[in-house]
């Protein structure tokens, strides 16, 4: 934490701008996140006393060490505090720390600049941002374990999400069904099990999981199952 000046020789200009901000100190900051993320019904508060959860982990992340800290004094920015923070409960769900790439996220950067190019030419991490929102998500081939948290549910702008060929043990969140815009979704080349049906409802374009004869995942919306979508077809 920052210390005030003391013996009455007061404060600079740069650090009563950032009183005045409320981001002095990081305390005072993560009860001001914690408001907007319960308020908005993105995460239920008791998550929160649980220090090893995901979602604690990120709004620490926030308040503690991001420099971008915005101030939740209009809905724009309101928005873009959801959007960083749901990325960053995305990034501790999925064991970020081991991930192949961290493709600049956790970085003080925008969160429309999570991202990067590779082999050279691959789109991998967060942007395409349209308006300062993220219309892509790319963490293929990222080594993500654990699974997609509910949180993903609150980026409704994303329009494209492909976590294929992963270690996710987990299936995708019921909070997904949110995500109207969604186009594009794959699933297929992870370790999950179970019924994707609920995300039928999305209408998507491409729609790929381990589904049909060679996969567990039971998906009658899908547009093709496996990694290769010439492998198996949907069942139904």
């Amino acid at each position: 934490q920052t210390e005030t000046a003391a013996g009455g020789g007061g404060l600079t200009t740069d650090e009563e701008q950032q009183q005045s901000a409320g981001i002095l100190h990081g305390a005072d900051y993560f009860e001001i996140l914690k408001g907007v993320i319960t308020g908005w019904g993105i995460t239920p508060a008791d998550i929160f006393a649980n220090e090893q959860s995901p979602q604690y982990k990120a709004l620490h992340w926030m308040a503690y060490e991001d420099i971008l800290r915005r101030q939740p004094d209009t809905d724009f920015q309101i928005k873009k505090i959801i959007q960083r923070y749901a990325l960053s409960v995305i990034y501790f769900a999925t064991a970020g720390e081991l991930w192949r790439d961290s493709a600049l996220f956790l970085s003080n950067l925008d969160e429309c600049s999570w991202n990067m190019k590779r082999e050279p030419k691959y789109f991998l991490g967060a942007g395409a941002c349209e308006e300062g929102f993220v219309t892509r998500l790319d963490l293929w081939g990222n080594h993500l374990t654990g699974a997609l948290p509910p949180e993903i549910g609150a980026l409704n702008s994303l329009k494209s999400i492909s976590v294929f060929d992963n270690n996710m043990r987990g299936p995708p969140p019921k909070s997904m069904v949110h995500l109207k815009k969604l186009e594009k979704l794959y699933l297929q080349k992870n370790d999950f099990q179970g019924d994707v049906d609920f995300l039928c409802v999305n209408e998507m374009k491409l729609f790929k999981s381990d589904c049909g004869k060679k996969g567990g995942v039971n998906c009658s919306c899908c547009t093709g199952c496996g990694y290769n979508e010439n492998n198996d077809k949907p069942i139904g």
